[in-house]
């Protein structure tokens, strides 16, 4: 069988993962991740959009925040078949989490300081081009 289908599994498994990359770029293609942090208006917009991306990593599906319509929809990353492609979206989802874990305790040191974001806007910056260039 797998002499009879390799080309066809070759085939299918390219285009698998060329068909996810366009919805991971849709996930990562909005001003969360773009914009320079200093210029988020509400920083319960960049969590959000963390958490939306989490879970679109997770799950496939990526939802509007507004009307909470079906933006996008992907296999979920565990039932692509090449492991290369998987441990790539592993390191993507270990800097998202990174960047998420970052900001909640950034969120929580708020309380005693109120410019803490803006104090560590430059780094938020670094993190997230380092996601969008892997």
């Amino acid at each position: 069988m797998s002499s009879c289908y390799k080309t066809f599994l070759e085939q299918f498994g390219a285009e698998e993962i060329k068909n996810h990359l366009s919805g991971i770029r849709l996930a990562f293609d909005r001003p969360a991740f773009k914009d320079d942090f200093l210029h988020e208006r509400h920083y319960g917009d960049f969590e959000d959009a963390l958490v939306d991306t989490k879970a679109m990593l997770k799950t496939g599906f990526l939802y509007d925040r507004q009307t909470r319509n079906l933006v996008a929809q992907i296999i979920p990353p565990s039932m692509v078949g090449n492991t290369n492609y998987q441990g790539f979206l592993q390191d993507v989802e270990k800097s998202l989490e990174k960047i998420y874990q970052d900001f909640l305790r950034d969120k929580r040191a708020m309380v005693s300081n109120p410019k803490q974001f803006e104090e560590r806007a430059g780094d938020y910056n670094i993190s997230r081009r380092q996601l969008l260039r892997s």
